[in-house]
């Protein structure tokens, strides 16, 4: 852990640490499009290909009607005429423990689900054809089709390795400056008003009668734990450390109520209420607001939808029955 000299200095860290997250997700931003743009283009184009491919093989050369090939390197999924789990055909490699011993190749059905309708019959015809057909299925799955499919999904896991090594690189500096952030929070001199958070709240009237609601700015609160009890505790809106006496700390704080008062903690209760006022200042405040202003739309085009359909229904006219 770095050692700070004073409080200017540590603001520059971290600014500096702060510039840097924000330029690796920028960069992340621009891979994640890359990755995207190529899955769209290139990667789900040339699977589809190969897939189309693998279907006209199986119709040319099975003669029966199958609707959908699904390859992946390690098996192939073939969706039968009648396309339920149960009447579909797969292909697998298993790989066993023995690395010296080749992978064995499976064709896997079910067995049970054939009765007397046509497409029933069919599918066993086409489980007896693909038996005759077996060897050639198994040469061409494991020399052309299994090993293309890799070289498709090789070339997008090549494309995608930055992007997970940008997301550990950002997790990193983000645990970094969080605790660069304890650690200033705690300096005696340092002050602090919670972040504002957003909620739905109902409408007050005179006769209590009101259904409306609104989005309302609150104060933030942390709970702050000041003694043995568990009812020994606080609702803090805004703190100053003044000092440390030993291994507590003295606070001036501003709690739930609008009240100043002064106070004397642990070092693990002030650790704990540090956690906790880091995450609410970094995301926790954020997340809360967002929450509430997305449930707010929602009951808003609700109450709308409910209007409309009230209008409509009053608005309707019944015509009289002719005798």
């Amino acid at each position: 852990m770095a050692q700070y000299i004073d409080n200017q200095k540590t603001i520059i860290v971290m600014n500096n640490k702060q510039v840097m997250l924000e330029a690796l997700q920028a960069q992340l931003l621009v891979k994640q499009n890359e990755v995207s743009e190529y899955t769209t283009n290139v990667f789900n184009v040339n699977l589809q290909s190969l897939n189309d491919e693998i279907l006209e093989w199986f119709n040319q050369n099975i003669r029966l009607s199958i609707l959908k090939a699904d390859i992946s390197s390690e098996s192939l999924t073939m969706h039968t005429q009648k396309d339920r789990w149960a009447n579909r055909l797969e292909f697998s490699i298993r790989n066993t423990w023995r690395e010296k011993e080749a992978p064995e190749f499976q064709f896997n059905w079910s067995s049970g689900n054939t009765h007397s309708d046509p497409s029933d019959i069919e599918y066993g015809i086409t489980i007896g054809r693909i038996c005759e057909n077996h060897e050639t299925i198994k040469d061409l799955f494991l020399n052309n089709w299994s090993k293309r499919c890799k070289e498709i999904s090789i070339a997008l896991r090549q494309l995608q390795s930055p992007i997970d090594a940008l997301h550990r690189s950002i997790r990193e500096l983000e645990s970094d400056i969080e605790n660069d952030q304890k650690t200033s929070f705690m300096k005696p001199g340092f002050s602090l008003k919670l972040k504002s958070y957003k909620s739905i709240e109902w409408v007050r009237s005179e006769d209590y009668s009101s259904n409306e609601r609104e989005l309302q700015d609150n104060p933030g609160e942390i709970k702050l734990q000041t003694g043995r009890s568990k009812y020994d505790y606080v609702f803090v809106r805004e703190f100053t450390v003044n000092k440390k006496v030993g291994y507590k700390y003295d606070l001036t704080i501003d709690n739930h109520t609008g009240i100043t008062t002064t106070c004397q903690v642990t070092t693990k209760q002030f650790e704990d209420f540090i956690d906790k006022v880091v995450s609410w200042q970094n995301k926790d405040a954020q997340e809360k607001s967002d929450y509430a202003v997305k449930r707010f739309d929602e009951i808003l085009e609700s109450i709308a939808k409910e209007k409309e359909l009230a209008s409509k229904r009053s608005t309707s006219i019944r015509l009289p029955k002719l005798s």
